[in-house]
């Protein structure tokens, strides 16, 4: 195991190794390109107002927003994609409620895919929304005590150097 060896070489038994993953995403100025080669024009006027409509059209629900909505045209139809956050799982009459409005207001026929993702934090206690956790944890942080951990594992390695 990577995290032992580092251990063993460094003679410091309760280090952690933390490792940080970055996942590329194609983007746009319009958020996150979701059908690869093929997405929405940013600079079409049709494209903007059903972007507009369809992220209008879940905040509408109150609980939920379109972190990204991509599409394509296909034919005879616009094919939405959509990420969805909030704190449930969009239900299929949303999305039919989507398509109803979009379609309704750019009368060209549209069809919806929907990621849904609910973001909850669960305690012994309650469930709260991942903006409201946040906001509660604020001044709880332990941002100062991390600050502080690195500070002393940098201190410890004479030839490490960093900045603020």
């Amino acid at each position: 195991m990577l995290e032992e060896a580092i251990r063993r070489r460094l003679n410091e038994p309760d280090i952690r190794l933390v490792m940080r993953c970055r996942v590329p995403y194609d983007m746009t100025s319009q958020g996150r390109i979701l059908l690869g080669d093929e997405h929405f024009d940013p600079e079409n006027e049709e494209v903007k107002l059903i972007i507009d409509l369809a992220q209008e059209k879940v905040r509408g629900f109150g609980d939920l927003f379109a972190a990204n909505v991509d599409g394509a045209w296909r034919g005879d139809h616009w094919e939405i994609y959509a990420e969805v956050q909030g704190e449930r799982v969009i239900e299929p009459s949303e999305v039919k409620a989507i398509e109803e409005h979009v379609s309704g207001q750019s009368k060209h026929p549209v069809h919806l895919r929907a990621w849904s993702r609910a973001e909850l934090v669960v305690t012994n206690q309650r469930n709260l929304s991942t903006k409201d956790f946040l906001e509660n944890q604020q001044d709880k942080s332990s941002y100062g005590k991390i600050r502080e951990n690195l500070d002393s594992l940098l201190k410890r390695s004479p030839d490490r150097s960093h900045g603020d």
